[in-house]
């Protein structure tokens, strides 16, 4: 009789010591699949900040390009506006030279 209960203490025992270490094998698991989780997470976290930084280089060329070529156009018309004046001024400078002569004829004759 105390064999047998020997006996069913140790399959107890052993029975035990089986789950424990099937516990500690999924346990174990979990904390690999967590890991792996978390570390998929930075990479796609990384993935989309690399992404988003690229669409942002791009953008910022964008406005770089966007903005030189509105200098470029902002000069060309600062300097068709300075011809224009410039034009204007030897016209009217013409003219009060040509004025000028007639009244001289005007005076002769």
């Amino acid at each position: 009789q105390r064999s047998a209960l020997f006996e069913a203490k140790a399959q107890e025992d052993a029975e035990t010591r089986k789950a424990k270490k099937l516990e500690e094998e999924r346990r174990f698991l979990r904390e690999v699949e967590a890991r792996e989780r978390m570390q998929e997470d930075r990479l796609r976290r990384r993935e989309m900040r690399a992404r988003q930084a690229a669409i942002d280089a791009v953008s910022q060329n964008d406005q770089l390009t966007r903005l030189k070529h509105r200098t470029k156009d902002e000069e060309k018309r600062k300097q068709f506006a300075q011809r224009m004046q410039m034009e204007d001024r030897l016209r009217r400078e013409n003219e009060q030279h040509k004025n000028r002569m007639v009244q001289k004829r005007m005076h002769r004759l």
